[in-house]
């Protein structure tokens, strides 16, 4: 039996068996949304607050090491020489840097952006909460396939907490705050298992489990592989 069938027997176990959230419609990441999100990043402010239409140009405001910063980052995230983002990209709105062939053909995360997402769940995550443990709750509780979850993970990166979060509580209730502002950011109409059950469960009594404690279960039971596999290769 894998550790996911474990998981959620165990969380049935506990609370009777969780709803599950009203599934999102899955979709991957865009060249807009990356753009936006190493945009707002770099500069420090909301993804709401950078203009599809703003260039690179205007956002480093003649600071020609940001703008080559820029520059550097969205063709290594995109691949290629950067000669798929077309003449003058820096004066390009990102709007048509996405538009691009290089643009268009981004379907995935790439390196600039697995790296930042790495780096804030090894430098600003509890330990023991690891990017497994972020998407379970990410499924679980919002309903988000993996298109999404790399959506909400990517936002993330706007989003980086100032310090490192202590607990896995605060953990999720951040990554909670990440879903919603990327869900507002790209108009994504959110249902999670909390609201399901508000509406169809007759009472708290009926003993749902909430994600958190699913994720719980989940990091409990890969460190129970993880000690189990050390004794047989002792």
């Amino acid at each position: 039996m894998d550790s996911q069938s474990t998981v959620a027997q165990s969380a049935a176990a506990v609370g009777g068996g969780a709803a599950a959230a009203v599934p999102v419609p899955d979709q991957g990441v865009s060249a807009l949304q990356f753009l936006r999100v190493l945009v707002a990043a770099k500069v420090k402010k909301p993804v709401s607050d950078i203009p599809a239409a703003s260039t690179l140009k205007a956002i480093s405001a003649g600071k020609s090491t940001l703008q080559n910063e820029l520059l550097g980052e969205i063709q290594k995230e995109f691949g290629g020489d950067g000669s798929g983002l077309g003449d003058n990209a820096a004066e390009q709105a990102l709007s048509d840097l996405a538009g691009s062939p290089a643009g268009l053909a981004y379907a995935r995360l790439g390196p600039v952006s697995q790296s930042q997402i790495n780096r804030i769940i090894s430098s600003k995550m509890p330990g023991g909460l690891g990017a497994g443990g972020l998407r379970t709750h990410l499924a679980q509780r919002w309903g988000l396939g993996s298109g999404r979850q790399d959506g909400v993970l990517l936002h993330a990166i706007s989003m980086e907490p100032s310090a490192r979060v202590t607990s896995e509580t605060e953990a999720l209730s951040w990554l909670d705050g990440v879903v919603k502002d990327y869900a507002s950011v790209n108009s994504v109409h959110l249902g999670s298992a909390s609201s399901h059950q508000h509406h169809h469960a007759p009472s708290a009594a009926s003993g749902m489990v909430d994600s958190a404690a699913v994720t719980r279960l989940q990091l409990r039971q890969d460190a129970f592989v993880r000690e189990q596999m050390e004794l047989f290769a002792s």
